[in-house]
């Protein structure tokens, strides 16, 4: 029994030494990292003279635009917390190719207003656009696979977002206090049962059936001239 006790408390020893080794050099990178900034203001910082992480933005513009690539590099990734509660921008987009957002990445920009996502971002993830209260248009690519918890939570104009074929996963919360959502499901069934077990008005108007349902409404109002308006104003002309 001694024996294995000493054997435990060594191996916890050993455990704690390589996560303290690894925060250590955790921070020590973070410390030396370079942030540089675009001319547009997009600050960033370069990883292993491969790809760009988007680390924030510095500049007071309502339009805010991440590229694919900076300085010849693949943007891939954009920080945890990089805009968080930013106060101007009131549109996004981010660019085919970016790979990642971080946690709570755009939440509480109060004046964001769109919002377009690329289909090479697999996750939208938690509380990424978290009380964004001006928020009311997002376009989630076809591509995008999860929605994760709290991902709009509190976007209270949100109208209608489409959910595309692709989204197999969206979180409890993920819409929470959206109080005026329409999920577009006509091309994800997990979609449209999602909507149905937490409250969520759904439509499915694609753009067939929008057609359809136009041609209806035009050979309906075609009748009612026909056979109403048109016999009661050759009466009135006859008198």
């Amino acid at each position: 029994m001694k024996k294995y006790l000493k054997i435990l408390f060594i191996t916890s020893i050993l455990i704690a030494a390589f996560v303290i080794s690894a925060s250590a050099q955790s921070i020590a990178v973070e410390a030396n990292k370079t942030v540089k900034e675009t001319d547009d203001g997009i600050r960033y910082s370069v990883v292993d003279d491969e790809y760009v992480v988007i680390e924030g933005y510095n500049v007071i513009s309502l339009s805010l635009k991440i590229p694919a690539t900076i300085d010849g590099m693949k943007v891939k990734e954009i920080k945890t917390l990089a805009l968080y509660g930013n106060q101007y921008i009131n549109s996004l987009e981010i660019a085919e190719g970016v790979e990642a957002i971080g946690d709570e990445a755009f939440a509480y920009c109060k004046n964001l207003i769109s919002v377009k996502l690329p289909s090479t971002i697999k996750a939208i993830p938690k509380s990424a656009f978290e009380g964004c209260a001006s928020l009311s248009s997002v376009e989630i690519s076809d591509g995008t696979e999860r929605i994760e918890t709290s991902a709009f939570e509190g976007c209270k104009i949100l109208g209608s977002v489409k959910i595309p074929a692709s989204v197999t996963y969206i979180g409890g919360d993920a819409f929470f206090g959206c109080e005026k959502l329409i999920l577009n499901c006509s091309e994800n069934d997990y979609a449209k049962a999602y909507a149905d077990r937490n409250f969520i008005s759904t439509s499915y108007f694609s753009g067939m059936y929008a057609v359809v349902i136009w041609s209806a409404v035009v050979t309906v109002i075609g009748a009612v001239v026909i056979f109403v308006l048109i016999p009661k104003y050759v009466k009135k002309k006859n008198k």
